[in-house]
């Protein structure tokens, strides 16, 4: 909220003016991202197949060297901004754009 207020940054930027790594997806601004839509396939799933969770192999496993980056890696399922998806690889995501700032 203060670098928001301190005008350092729109929602309507993208992230990867912060975050390079997200360069990769271009459209997600960081308003999608504040929502939790930014139409990344990210499945916050514990108990259905563990394994394959990407919010389990993010901080336990394959990302946690780098969660943000690991996060960026992630396809898409939706155009940005058109679908609603709790995520922590989103907050993960928001918060290295913030660090970059």
């Amino acid at each position: 909220g203060v670098a928001y207020g301190e005008n350092r940054f729109k929602l309507s930027d993208p992230a990867a003016r912060f975050y390079p790594p997200m360069k990769q997806h271009p459209t997600i601004t960081l308003g999608h991202l504040l929502n939790w839509a930014s139409g990344l396939d990210w499945q916050e799933d514990y108990e259905y197949a563990p394994l394959k969770s990407p919010a389990v192999a993010m901080p336990y496993t394959r990302g946690r060297a780098d969660m943000a980056e690991f996060a960026a890696d992630t396809s898409p399922f939706a155009e940005p901004g058109q679908a609603f998806r709790y995520s922590s690889g989103d907050s993960n995501l928001l918060s290295a754009a913030l660090k970059g700032m």
